[in-house]
């Protein structure tokens, strides 16, 4: 299944000459991807990606923590 869209709250970065503003949203799926490739939990470091999209990742990681 595609899981269960939800939004989980913003992500605000500012660029030299621009604000952005993300809406960030999650869902748990067990689906394949049909483009690009998922990477191996142990491959991933957050600490690789651009200052905003860990902001996001960041986001994500604690709105799916299980309680």
């Amino acid at each position: 299944s595609d899981g269960d869209w939800r939004s989980i709250g913003e992500v605000r970065h500012t660029f030299t000459h621009f604000h952005l503003i993300l809406d960030v949203v999650v869902a748990v799926t067990e689906a394949a991807p049909d483009r690009g490739a998922y990477l191996a939990r142990a491959d991933f470091r957050p600490s690789d990606l651009p200052t905003v999209m860990r902001k996001a990742y960041n986001l994500a990681s604690e709105a799916l923590r299980p309680d």
